[in-house]
């Protein structure tokens, strides 16, 4: 989890992207947040929205094994999955917003299923998408 966090925390974009940071932010306040933060996140690039669903259900079983590490699951992962683009003053920005970031990351670790439903979940999404140099192209099999 350290080494997932670190990759995420050193991405050039955090996952939920800059553009979006403020309508996170904005949707974890409102009354109905789950629904506001899956409006949101429907509007994710198709491979970030893919990559969070994917984290948010790892976080989960993460969070089922003790549901008292949401928290904490939150504080870890939350700066490198929201924050706001560098600016002057930028880490007194990051730690006045701090609480706001980290109250995303609760409900996206409680939610995530309902928040992010409609992401592809399969790596079929990646059906014919050419190989790497040297590697196999993914193919998707036709059902029988």
């Amino acid at each position: 989890a350290a080494l997932l966090r670190q990759w995420l925390a050193e991405l050039p974009e955090p996952l939920l992207t800059f553009a979006l940071y403020d309508h996170f932010v904005n949707a974890s306040r409102k009354e109905s947040p789950v629904a506001a933060l899956a409006a949101v996140a429907a509007e994710l690039p198709e491979a970030n929205k893919i990559t969070a669903a994917r984290l948010m259900t790892f976080l989960a079983a993460l969070a089922a094994k003790d549901p008292d590490s949401i928290p904490h699951l939150a504080i870890s992962f939350g700066p490198a999955l929201l924050r706001p683009k560098r600016r002057e003053g930028a880490l007194r920005g990051v730690l006045e917003d701090l609480p706001l970031i980290i109250d995303v990351a609760e409900v996206l670790i409680k939610n995530g299923s309902d928040i992010f439903k409609n992401a592809p979940a399969s790596p079929q999404v990646w059906a014919g998408v050419d190989a790497p140099p040297g590697g196999e192209a993914i193919t998707q099999d036709e059902p029988e």
